[in-house]
């Protein structure tokens, strides 16, 4: 995997923990209600380990694929910064700010 995505990786799962879960969990929850796109997405994902040459890698740093938009979709219909989004962490980011 590019090193650049794997930074970017790490950047997301340790700095933002729990906004990184969250998202992630509403990824999923998004994924999870809708079989039509995971079928879909098993068909996009089959397709692409068929190639000659395939890795994990160079299919996840694609900005064309589905998995790509469905993962922006996600993020558009719940932004990170919503209170549905946040949930308990809402209540760090209000005490983080009176703190400054």
């Amino acid at each position: 995997m590019p090193f650049q995505f794997l930074q970017s990786l790490d950047e997301m799962l340790f700095t933002n923990i729990d906004i990184t879960g969250s998202i992630l969990a509403l990824i999923f929850q998004h994924l999870a209600k809708d079989q039509a796109m995971q079928k879909k997405l098993r068909a996009e994902i089959s397709a692409h380990r068929a190639q000659p040459g395939y890795t994990v890698g160079d299919y996840i740093s694609k900005q064309n694929t589905l998995l790509h938009f469905s993962l922006l979709e996600s993020i558009r219909v719940t932004p990170a910064m919503s209170p549905s989004a946040l949930g308990d962490s809402t209540f760090l980011l209000t005490r983080q700010r009176s703190w400054t």
